[in-house]
């Protein structure tokens, strides 16, 4: 894809397609998560934890983005209980985004839409009820 400001064309998914090929490549230490480059290296690990699951994959690309996007989700609700809030409700909305040329547009894909009413520990899951 062309992005503004390049000379030339690039993919996206840049750090899925990296820690992908790390992990097709075997290249990926179990545990090595640096300061240097801790985001990437995070990712990584989420990916090692599933190299079954991702290379077994048909389309190994589409199952990292899935495993990172699982990865996200979990550790995002466990921040939410662990969170004291001082509303009526929290809405959770989770999806993956997925840049592309300007000509084209971008994709997405909606995993996730939430309301957890607080004072009862209620939560409905609105992109199922209504198959959004």
């Amino acid at each position: 894809m062309h992005r503004f400001g390049q000379s030339k064309n690039s993919g996206c998914c840049g750090a899925a397609r990296a820690a992908l090929g790390k992990l097709q490549n075997n290249q990926i230490q179990e545990g090595n998560i640096t300061e240097m480059d801790y985001q990437m290296n995070t990712l990584e690990q989420i990916v090692l934890k599933e190299k079954n699951r991702i290379t077994s994959a048909t389309v190994p690309l589409y199952e990292t983005t899935e495993v990172i996007y699982e990865a996200i989700d979990k550790r995002i609700n466990e921040l939410v209980e662990a969170t004291t809030y001082n509303c009526k409700y929290v809405i959770l909305v989770g999806a993956i985004l997925i840049n592309s040329d300007t000509d084209i547009g971008s994709f997405s894909a909606t995993k996730r839409f939430d309301v957890i009413e607080l004072a009862t520990g209620k939560r409905i899951d609105y992109l199922n009820k209504y198959l959004l």
